[in-house]
């Protein structure tokens, strides 16, 4: 594949170009285009080899499950301090992430993986792209 890149001056041109007008979007080799993060991860991981999701129904919705609170706890981080200038943002993610919100969902992200993972894996006994989800 090609990884496209583009400038922050560049996004208002590509913004309406893309099919949810957000990235990632995945260039397919027929020509179409696949996004939504979630989307293009679940795609990545059934066509890879060996696979990173999961042919056992029930992991691959933990590996969703997982997937979709990580994406809760970025929502979640990114609205403290939203109305703030960069010092008081920065102290306030500081305490979300030390005993807030952010906390919280660490927690919980922790307790999920020690329930529903293996061997050093987030979910099941293997790499899943929730692994690579939680640690990028």
């Amino acid at each position: 594949f090609e990884d496209k890149r583009f400038t922050g001056k560049e996004w208002p041109q590509i913004k309406p170009t893309t099919p949810w007008l957000t990235v990632p979007v995945l260039e397919l080799p027929d020509g179409s285009r696949l996004a939504q993060t979630h989307a293009v991860l679940r795609y990545v991981g059934r066509i890879s080899n060996p696979r990173l999701y999961p042919e056992d129904p029930l992991l691959g919705a933990r590996v969703d499950e997982l997937m979709d609170a990580i994406n809760d706890a970025q929502v979640a981080i990114n609205s403290v301090g939203k109305d703030m200038g960069p010092a008081e943002k920065l102290a306030a993610r500081k305490v979300a992430a030390e005993d807030g919100i952010l906390a919280d969902f660490l927690s919980r992200i922790d307790s999920f993986v020690g329930a529903h993972g293996s061997g050093g894996h987030a979910v099941g006994e293997s790499l899943t792209v929730a692994d690579l989800k939680l640690f990028a």
